[in-house]
């Protein structure tokens, strides 16, 4: 139980990118606004 919430948290923490993958994600963000957001685990 206890890993469960544990994972929820760091679910709930926005993900730290690095600028590269900023840049990354912009570019996605451009060319497709549709599509559903990916979160990196």
């Amino acid at each position: 139980m206890s890993k469960l919430r544990q994972r929820n948290k760091e679910a709930r923490k926005p993900p730290v990118l690095t600028p590269k993958e900023k840049k990354a994600a912009k570019k996605l963000k451009k060319q497709d606004t549709t599509a559903p957001r990916i979160i990196p685990r």
